[in-house]
Parts: structure tokens; C-alpha cells; sequence
């Protein structure tokens, strides 16, 4: 259980540390770090939606690359790129790389009991940091009662999924399925609790 501990609070470490970063070169340092671990993590599910990752960091450099007045670096006559929209790009797509690269590291680590289980523990882990809250009206604990349920419920869905939909040919028909699963799913698991 520290070892999840220290993971979220290396996590929010990570975060702190991102977000106070103004420097363009520890921002371009951040994203080549982030890179690295993507290519070169042992485990294969950390390349898992590097194409979005890729789309998502480009797309917050690209936005803001245009966004700054200062001292012109390039101008054509449809855009100009100035040093301080540069700097801006860079500081604010390395955020985008570093924490989702961290997030990826933060729930790829060894979880014990499969997936859904380290998931459970990890959510402990949240509810008890985040307990406090509750003093403050917040509703820490059922967000993460809602939250335990729906993970709860992930296999079950799959299964059924996987019962209805074995001759689909075409994947949009899917959503049918999975709608009419789902509340069929939460109403079992009504009955179940009233019980």
C-alpha cells in the first residue's frame, strides 16, 4: 500500500513541477525525457495511444505557437511566430507530454491482483488523501463509491458485450448493445444492493 503512496505523491510532485516550469529548455528537456519513456518503457501498453498523445501534444504546441505578440522570429504573410508564443508552445505542449507520460507511469506500475484490483487499491488510496474534504462539504466518499462501482462492474460488461455482440459485423452498431447492457447492468446491480 506505500508503494501506491508514493506513487500518487511522486505524481503530484511531477505535477507541481510541470506547471511552475517557464523555462523553454526544460521544457524541451521534459518532452525528450517523455518521449524516451514512451518508446523505451518494457511494458507494450505504454505505446498504447501514443498516436492521441502525439495529436494532443501537437495540436496544444501548434495552438499556441501563433498566440503571443513580441519579437518576430518568423513572419509569412499568413502568420507570424514570435520568441515569447515559441517559448509559450514549447512550456505548454512539454505539460501536455510530461503528464500524460505520467499518468501512463503512475497506473502501468505492478498491480497485484490484476488490473481492476490494483485499480480498487489506488482508489483507497485516493478516498483516504482525499477524506479531508469531506469536512468542507465535499463528496469525496461518493465520488469514490460511484467510482468502485463502475470499476466493479467493467467485467461484467465486457462479458455481456462480448455474449451480445458475437455475429455484429459493423462496429457503430455496437452502441446499441452496450447502451441497452449498461442499464440493464445497473438495474441488477439496484436490486442487488436493495437486498
Amino acid at each position: 500500500m506505500v508503494g501506491i503512496y508514493l506513487r500518487i505523491f511522486s505524481f503530484l510532485l511531477l505535477l507541481l513541477i510541470v506547471f511552475l516550469n517557464q523555462d523553454p529548455f526544460f521544457a524541451l528537456l521534459g518532452i525528450a525525457v517523455s518521449s524516451m519513456i514512451m518508446l523505451f518503457w518494457p511494458d507494450s501498453r505504454m505505446r498504447k495511444g501514443l498516436f492521441f498523445i502525439v495529436l494532443l501534444t501537437g495540436g496544444t504546441f501548434v495552438g499556441n505557437l501563433f498566440s503571443l505578440p513580441g519579437r518576430v522570429l518568423v513572419h509569412n504573410g499568413l502568420f507570424t511566430i514570435t520568441e515569447e508564443s515559441l517559448k509559450a508552445a514549447l512550456v505548454r505542449a512539454s505539460r501536455v507530454a510530461v503528464l500524460m507520460v505520467g499518468a501512463k507511469v503512475l497506473f502501468l506500475g505492478p498491480l497485484k491482483g490484476g488490473p481492476l484490483a490494483g485499480m480498487e487499491r489506488f482508489l483507497f488510496a485516493l478516498r483516504r488523501l482525499l477524506g479531508p474534504l469531506e469536512r468542507l462539504r465535499i463528496p469525496v466518499n461518493d465520488f469514490f463509491e460511484i467510482t468502485g462501482q463502475t470499476l466493479r462492474m467493467v467485467p461484467l460488461l465486457t462479458e455481456s458485450i462480448k455474449k451480445e455482440t458475437e455475429g455484429v459485423k459493423r462496429p457503430w452498431r455496437l452502441t446499441k448493445y452496450i447502451y441497452r447492457l449498461f442499464i440493464t447492468e445497473l438495474k441488477a446491480d439496484r436490486k442487488v444492493r436493495q437486498r
